[in-house]
């Protein structure tokens, strides 16, 4: 990844925090439920095949993760999801809320903000009823339900509903994204410098219907604590020289 004025070679140094992954279990009269936040980030690349971060990973001259060539037409992405069972002498179990939000610092605070609880200017807010959180959860099964938010068109045209950033949608004439994503090439033209890029995911609640014998039905909300899960990538934009990456940290 070059920069053509310059020539200069981009360095990236990546380090994944630790990623607080929550697990709560809860007992509601005969039902248990297990709620987790789960997180990843990695390399998407053009023929959608992804390559997630793994700890402890150096290697030099190239970049590679997970031996996948990193390329400027590569993506690096952020994906969180919820994972929910629901267990117990019970039926017709049901998400029907799910409350989040992702922020972000990068060389720190920034005001940069979407999902359910409050977005940065002109994202957007994401619905807690939006169709994609309203699923079906079968008794002792476990679900996977993508944090998707809605989002503001990327880059002064340069996506369109037919031309779509990975992990997009379109719903009522919006993106909906499933990740959030960013393109390698894009690093090149950062100045010279260190930059710590932190993305944040707090699931504030879930809350699910269902009904138990004899009791008619009920509602139960799910406020995780803790409740924040994290990734921090510290990109390292240098002169002429290899390309690196180094990988430490914890994440699911």
């Amino acid at each position: 990844m070059k920069k053509a004025k310059d020539k200069k070679l981009l360095t990236i140094i990546l380090f994944l925090s630790t990623a607080i992954i929550i697990a709560l279990f809860l007992n509601m009269s005969s039902m248990q439920n297990v709620n987790s936040v789960n997180g990843e980030v990695g390399i998407l690349k053009a023929d959608g095949s992804t390559a997630p971060f793994k700890l402890g990973q150096t290697i030099f001259s190239t970049v590679k993760v997970n031996g996948v060539l990193l390329t400027s037409n590569d993506y690096l992405y952020w994906r969180f999801w919820l994972s929910l069972r629901a267990t117990g002498d019970i039926s017709n179990v049901h998400a029907t809320e799910v409350r989040f939000k992702l922020t972000q610092e990068l060389n720190g605070p920034n005001s940069w903000q979407a999902g359910t609880e409050g977005t940065s200017t002109g994202i957007p807010v994401t619905n807690p009823s939006e169709s994609w959180f309203i699923v079906n959860l079968p008794i002792n099964s476990v679900v996977i339900v993508p944090l998707k938010y809605r989002d503001v068109w990327w880059g002064d045209g340069a996506e369109t509903s037919s031309s779509l950033l990975p992990y997009t949608t379109v719903v009522g004439g919006v993106p909906v994204r499933e990740a959030r994503v960013e393109k390698a090439s894009a690093f090149s033209n950062w100045a010279a410098g260190t930059y710590v890029w932190t993305m944040y995911c707090q699931v504030v609640s879930v809350t699910w219907q269902y009904d138990e014998a004899g009791m008619g039905t009920k509602n139960a909300t799910v406020t995780p604590n803790p409740s924040v899960i994290s990734y921090t990538l510290t990109v390292v934009v240098g002169e002429a020289g290899s390309l690196s990456v180094t990988l430490t940290g914890q994440g699911m």
